[in-house]
């Protein structure tokens, strides 16, 4: 469809014409001349002329009050342009105007009570402003236009049309159009206001009536096709739906002051038309609206902006062309629908906007591709699909379960300041969550109920997301509320738990090397739960007098230097320091049943070669299982002697609990048996005993297995004199990594003695 298409003449669904008889009018013909068939009417005679000539007429005289008056009844009028001037006034009972010809009113006032009729292509009644004359509205009558025909309104002129008037052909010009009806006004032609002009219809003059805007053909319609025109429809209601179509030139605007609202049902279009070059933008204003069918930016570079509230429903159809923009600057409700942007169009919800079940696509997933842009205050609810690009710069929330499909949907918007209140479920699932990459720098927050929860899953699920913002999330007191799913989220913003338990299921990392991590763990009583893998780096800046809990699911990792400051540690799942040796501080330590503290020992100094847990004023109590492994600090893995010592925790206050059972760590060399000693204010590990290492045989130096000891494993040691290793290695009768006479002596305590 053509952006600025002529519109073509409509049919005529009723118009009260007035028909006369012509007494003996054949034999007048003959002669050029012709006569109504009854006293009062008056045909047009003087082809071009003026109206107040009363040659002009047959009989011979200007029309008056009683008069009815016909132009275009006989071959003198066909065609004719009559024209008024003179007088201030003119009057008649009836008139019609057909078969082409034109009134004028050329300044002079058109006033009656009885009808003016337009029949036939291109009849038309042109009005004027008069400065002379006594009535404000400057043509009144009951006017019917019929197909084909129109009234043209000039200059701003003002145009009363009573009560009865009907409109099948055209209204074109500008000035105020009003319409006196007491039932519903039918238009089943066209509104076309001059370009850079203002056509306003407006039903009795309180704007309190009701109109059929499209009629009852269906194809009453609104052509703003000049640039820069405007239309202004004023009533209280539409008489029904608007099935037919509404047209925008570049820059025109219209403005449908419905009290009521109105509605465009799934028959309508609303099209606004572009030509390759900037253009003044086209605006559609007024009352809400609500759209069920077709909302076109046909051609290139057409700008549109719905400036009144609308509601468009799951039926629409929202189609731009390259590079057009569409903008919805009002409360608009998207109750579903397909919105569909060809290459570098964008579509801005600036204004509040309520987004559930609607599918968005762009011509690529680059902004330069185009954009969907929600700008103000949005909330998402239900599945939400977007193809190509999209982002959000303002506030949103979710309200019911939420989900978003999307390609790149950048959650941060443009100026990485957006804002997220999850209230919901809401689900996430996209290709990244910003432009370049997936780094969100604006606000989140996740609160309310146990189903509010956010889930970012990207299209690969190693993908890791950063929280460069702030997030805040929040629980109930009594239960852990999930808070955060899906991918594994790296914190080097803030972190704040504001009350309660919530639930960070994900997996986290807080800080990078040159990015740290704020994290509150909140008030007193409070629990910032961790269920899934949580690396916690040493830059890591903690605060609040909250619980950091590690869940019987968590597995949770604490940098050397980490201090939780004023944070209380609670493990029900599994905790170690490192990677490697480190050393960590926290005010007060709890670890459950079920639970598994993971000690690494690499020398004889804590902090750099064995870990330790620096405890503060807090008790420190245990339980569940104490894991102790044997690390290389440099010099190979560690092979403590029988008695060593290791303080793994120190406490400014007390120690309380016992873990469930003495560790027993196993190396390739051997096996160490350790002996945990509770201290008023500290844990010390002690070598107990070691002994073979798992899978070894006492004696067995030929690593044969169902062998005997015997002499060939006397024969192997020879052979592998003084050599080292892990212990597994041929001639190491006793497994310690080395073969010397320990191992000759284990072999003949060991003599005869089968291996399994």
């Amino acid at each position: 469809m053509h952006p600025l298409r002529t519109p073509a003449p409509l049919s005529v669904r009723a118009r009260r014409a007035r028909t006369s008889t012509l007494g003996a009018a054949a034999i007048l013909a003959c002669a050029g001349l012709a006569a109504p068939a009854v006293a009062g009417d008056k045909s047009w005679t003087g082809f071009n002329g003026g109206w107040f000539n009363a040659g002009n007429w047959f009989p011979n005289g200007v029309p008056g009050a009683g008069d009815d008056a016909y132009i275009g009844n006989i071959p003198q009028g066909i065609n004719a342009i009559v024209g008024m001037g003179g007088p201030p006034t003119a009057t008649f009972n009836f008139l019609q105007v057909s078969n082409g010809a034109t009134l004028d009113s050329n300044g002079t006032e058109i006033v009656s009570t009885g009808q003016a009729n337009l029949v036939g292509a291109n009849s038309r009644i042109i009005a004027r402003p008069s400065g002379a004359g006594p009535n404000f509205y400057d043509l009144q009558a009951i006017i019917n236009i019929g197909a084909g025909a129109r009234l043209e309104m000039r200059n701003n002129v003002p145009v009363r049309m009573l009560d009865g008037s009907t409109n099948s052909g055209e209204v074109v010009g500008s000035g105020l159009l009003q319409i006196i009806d007491t039932n519903s006004f039918n238009n089943n032609g066209l509104f076309i206001p001059d370009a850079h002009e203002l056509l306003t219809v407006r039903i009795n003059a309180a704007g309190d009536g009701e109109i059929d805007l499209d009629g009852a053909s269906g194809n009453g319609s609104l052509f703003l096709n000049n640039a820069g025109a405007q239309l202004d429809v004023i009533a209280q209601s539409l008489a029904d739906d608007f099935s037919s179509y509404a047209l925008l030139a570049p820059g025109a605007e219209l403005t449908m002051a419905i009290a009521d609202g109105w509605r465009a049902d799934a028959s309508s279009e609303i099209e606004a038309g572009g030509f390759g070059i900037p253009a003044p933008t086209s605006i559609l204003d007024g009352d809400e609206v609500s759209i069920a069918g077709d909302l076109n930016l046909t051609g290139t570079m057409a700008k549109l902006d719905v400036n009144a509230d609308a509601v468009l429903e799951p039926t629409i159809t929202v189609s731009a062309g390259a590079d057009c923009d569409l903008q919805f600057a009002g409360t608009t409700d998207v109750q579903g629908g397909t919105f569909d942007l060809a290459d570098g169009a964008t579509l801005v919800f600036s204004g509040q906007a309520d987004v559930t079940g609607a599918v968005f696509t762009t011509f690529g997933p680059a902004p330069a591709d185009g954009a969907v842009a929600f700008e103000g205050s949005t909330q998402f609810s239900g599945t939400n699909g977007f193809s190509g690009y999209a982002r959000t710069d303002g506030v949103s929330s979710t309200s019911g379960n939420t989900t978003i499909n999307a390609e790149i949907f950048d959650l941060d918007g443009n100026s990485g300041n957006g804002v997220w209140n999850v209230a919901s479920i809401t689900t996430v699932n996209a290709e990244r969550i910003d432009v370049n990459n997936n780094i969100f720098n604006g606000d989140i927050t996740v609160a309310g109920g146990i189903l509010s929860r956010l889930a970012i899953n990207l299209d690969d699920p190693g993908d890791p997301w950063v929280m460069d913002g702030s997030m805040t999330v929040s629980g109930l007191t009594h239960l852990p509320e999930q808070r955060l799913t899906g991918n594994e989220v790296i914190v080097t913003g803030s972190l704040e738990n504001t009350g309660g338990r919530p639930v960070v299921s994900a997996d986290a990392q807080f800080s990078t090397a040159g990015s740290p991590a704020s994290v509150n763990t909140g008030p007193v009583g409070a629990e910032l739960i961790m269920s899934g893998a949580t690396s916690i780096l040493a830059n890591t800046g903690f605060s609040g007098f909250g619980t950091l809990v590690n869940s019987g699911s968590g597995e949770m990792s604490l940098e050397d230097g980490v201090d939780l400051n004023t944070s209380l540690l609670y493990n029900n799942g599994t905790v170690s320091v490192g990677p490697g040796s480190g050393s960590a501080t926290v005010p007060g330590f709890f670890q459950g049943a079920g639970a598994t503290w993971s000690v690494d020992i690499g020398g004889s100094t804590p902090g750099t070669e064995h870990d330790q847990l620096v405890v503060g004023v807090e008790d420190a109590t245990v339980g569940g299982t104490l894991e102790v492994n044997l690390i290389d600090t440099g010099m190979g893995i560690l092979a403590p002697s029988i008695g060593a010592k290791f303080t793994i925790l120190t406490t400014q206050g007390s120690v309380a609990g016992q873990f469930d059972a003495d560790p027993v760590t196993e190396t390739a060399i051997a096996t160490y048996y350790w002996d945990v000693v509770y201290l008023a204010d500290s844990i010390v590990l002690v070598v107990d005993d070691i002994g073979p290492a798992p899978g070894c045989c006492p004696g067995n130096a030929q690593k044969d297995e169902g062998g005997e000891v015997d002499f060939g494993d006397i024969t192997a040691v020879l052979m592998h004199w003084l050599e080292s290793g892990d212990g597994s290695e041929p001639g190491d009768a006793n497994c310690d990594g080395m073969v010397d006479f320990n191992d000759i002596t284990s072999i003949l305590e060991n003599w005869g003695n089968a291996c399994p």
